[in-house]
């Protein structure tokens, strides 16, 4: 088996909050998508040995994802405190060292290496991306991030006014569980945008 098969089946299994947030459009990034990610940001060299944050870490996954993969420090921040418990729970688990924080993202500072998230795309509050992309492209020399594929001129807009000189995006559909009560299906694949920028 790969490791980047082994890291998938390890993510998949982290517990999951089942109490989530429509507003804060509370979202379980998969096991798949994250390794993806995680696996190029690996390739990059920009995981390994790195200062990562996870912005909106929801279970830890891209958190606990990035300290496996050889991370030297990692930090996750949540502004909801349940997700934050979560995420140290399956940290623990997997007797891992990371920091989680309890913050909004505004009120984030220091300076990382990399950044890797899945804000939230802006569906039921507009723009509530945008502090993220604000508070990614000002603290990291590398985002790494998923947003919405129908904002994709905007996002990428975002990002080259902050300042991020190199950006390459591709299309992914990302596994959404049946989470609120306005889903009509057990599973359903979204159209979302993966962004990489660099300063």
């Amino acid at each position: 088996m790969s490791f980047k098969k082994t890291l998938e089946l390890t993510l998949q299994k982290l517990a999951v909050n089942q109490t989530l947030t429509n507003y804060l459009e509370q979202y379980q990034t998969d096991g798949k998508t994250a390794s993806y990610i995680l696996n190029i940001a690996f390739l990059d060299g920009n995981i390994e040995g790195k200062s990562i944050i996870d912005m909106g870490t929801g279970n830890g996954i891209f958190a606990i994802g990035a300290k496996l993969l050889g991370a030297r420090e990692v930090t996750a921040i949540d502004i909801d405190q349940r997700q934050i418990d979560i995420s140290k729970e399956n940290a623990k688990n997997l007797d891992l060292d990371i920091n989680f924080l309890n913050c909004n993202v505004n009120d984030v500072n220091g300076h990382y290496d990399t950044c890797i998230m899945n804000p939230p795309f802006g569906s039921v509050k507009a723009h509530s991306d945008i502090p993220f992309i604000e508070k990614a492209c000002s603290i990291s020399e590398k985002v790494y991030a998923i947003h919405n594929y129908k904002t994709k001129e905007f996002v990428l807009k975002q990002y080259s006014e902050r300042g991020m000189s190199e950006l390459t995006w591709e299309k992914i559909k990302i596994g959404i569980n049946r989470t609120y009560s306005h889903h009509t299906k057990d599973r359903a694949f979204i159209d979302s945008l993966f962004i990489r920028a660099y300063k």
